[in-house]
């Protein structure tokens, strides 16, 4: 393999290694370049893609945007609120009394979105991409994320790293 001084993010720079390079799919990971639209600015260019578009990865990019869809849509999930506000959202937290309890912060926080010491994480808000916090009932404790692949009608699982 050969690594390239390209940044995962940085969109103009890998549309112009993939042309530089003549390839025939960009493989677009993990979520940040999703949610910022590196496989629309590629398929623009006329590349093929394994990722979803920009409008598709906001339901990884946005806490609150992937649970009021569900809502909406009768998914099941865990109970949920958004607040604005840390001391409300402490306030909810204390009077459902039911935990374990977490907060998930909006916006992308690149596998560290989990704060399980709610009260603590509100008083010190994490570094994400919104200061928006979701509290809510823990409805699993442990999730592995699976990506499923399809060829030739058979469907293939593998864990997610």
């Amino acid at each position: 393999a050969e690594c390239f001084d390209v940044a995962a993010t940085d969109i103009e720079g890998v549309v112009a290694l993939a042309k530089k390079l003549k390839v025939d799919m960009v493989a677009v990971a993990p979520d940040d370049p999703l949610v910022l639209g590196m496989v629309d600015a590629l398929q623009a260019e006329g590349f093929k893609t394994f990722g979803p578009k920009k409008n598709a990865a906001i339901i990884e990019g946005s806490k609150v945007f992937s649970k009021d869809l569900m809502k909406k849509y009768n998914i099941p999930t865990a109970k949920y609120e958004v607040f604005t506000n840390s001391e409300d959202a402490i306030k909810y937290v204390k009077e459902q009394n039911t935990y374990p309890a977490v907060i998930k912060a909006d916006g992308l926080a690149l596998g560290n979105g989990l704060f399980e010491d709610a009260e603590g994480w509100l008083l010190q808000p994490a570094k994400t991409q919104s200061n928006r916090p979701t509290a809510k009932n823990c409805a699993i404790r442990f999730m592995k994320p699976l990506l499923s692949l399809i060829y030739n009608y058979t469907v293939q699982f593998c864990q997610a790293q």
